[in-house]
């Protein structure tokens, strides 16, 4: 498997489609409203989906945005602003290369049993597995 990053150009279709269907994006409303009550405030929430499957990737709190009573959104605006086209590569890397490699990984460390592993063993094979990740 060839690892790193690869853009490619979207097809015509794909460029006139929408990303998510509607059940999608209730689903991705509803996942971000969850992380707002489960964390007290307003969520910047990394997710993606694969296999009709949502998968959150990172919450963090939302740490911008405009002072009280400033009635100008357009930093808000700005902060939102991202390529279509970088997102629909980024969700494709994740989806077809990130996940499946980490499926993969989590199943062959099921195989093992952890527990006749000595810490030192452990450990080097948690680096070896980080290593394929960071280079």
């Amino acid at each position: 498997m060839k690892e790193g990053v690869q853009l490619n150009s979207l097809s015509s279709e794909e460029a006139k489609a929408a990303p998510l269907t509607t059940d999608e994006l209730n689903k991705v409303f509803e996942l971000v409203n969850r992380a707002e009550q489960v964390f007290g405030s307003p969520q910047d929430v990394e997710w993606t989906w694969n296999r009709n499957i949502l998968y959150t990737l990172q919450s963090r709190p939302i740490t911008s945005g405009k002072a009280e009573g400033d009635e100008d959104k357009r930093p808000w605006y700005l902060s939102l602003h991202r390529s279509f086209d970088n997102l629909k590569l980024l969700r494709r890397k994740i989806e077809e290369d990130l996940i499946p490699s980490m499926i993969q990984e989590a199943s062959l460390l099921s195989q093992q049993d952890l527990h006749q592993f000595s810490d030192p063993e452990l450990a080097e094979e948690v680096n070896r597995r980080a290593e394929r990740y960071t280079g």
